[in-house]
C-alpha cells in the first residue's frame, strides 16, 4: 500500500490547511463569516474526522513505514522532514483524534455562537493538526549543513 503511506502527510495537513482557509476567510470578511458558525464547524470537524479516519485505516491495515519529505534548502542548511508510521504513532494519533473530536462537537452543541466562536474552533483546528504532525515525528525538524 505505497499510496497510504505517501499520503501519510494529508494526516495533519488537512486540519491545518482547513483551520488557515477559514482563518483566512476570517481576516478578509470578518462580519460573515462570524454569523457563518455551521458551516465553519461543519469544515473544521470535518476536517479532523478525515484525519481520525485515515489513521483508523492505517491502524487496520496495520502499515508502518517512514517518510522522507524533500530536503528544502535555505541559507546553506538543508531542511529534512521524516515522517514514522508505527503502531505507536498511530495509537497516539487515533487517541488525539477522537479527542479532538470530542472536544469539538461538545464545543459546537455547548458554547454560544458569541464574537470569538469561530477564532476559537480555528484555533482547535490548528493545534490539533500540529498535535497529527509531532505525533508523526520522532524528533523536530532535521537540520543538516551542506557544502
Amino acid at each position: 500500500m505505497p499510496n497510504l503511506i505517501d499520503s501519510a502527510i494529508l494526516i495533519p495537513l488537512i486540519p491545518l490547511l482547513a483551520s488557515f482557509f477559514i482563518g483566512l476567510l476570517l481576516v478578509s470578511f470578518n462580519r460573515t463569516i462570524n454569523r457563518l458558525t455551521k458551516p465553519v464547524s461543519f469544515i473544521l470537524i470535518n476536517s479532523i474526522l478525515f484525519s481520525t479516519v485515515y489513521v483508523s485505516i492505517l491502524f487496520y491495515k496495520h502499515i508502518s513505514s517512514e517518510l522522507q519529505i524533500k530536503p528544502l534548502r535555505l541559507l546553506n542548511y538543508d531542511y529534512s522532514i521524516t515522517l514514522n508510521l508505527n503502531n505507536t504513532s498511530e495509537i497516539s494519533m487515533l487517541i488525539i483524534g477522537i479527542i479532538a473530536l470530542l472536544v469539538m462537537v461538545a464545543s459546537y452543541l455547548r458554547l454560544p455562537r458569541a464574537k470569538g466562536y469561530v477564532r476559537y474552533l480555528i484555533s482547535l483546528s490548528s493545534f490539533f493538526g500540529l498535535l497529527f504532525f509531532f505525533a508523526l515525528r520522532n524528533s523536530f525538524i532535521n537540520i543538516v549543513p551542506f557544502a
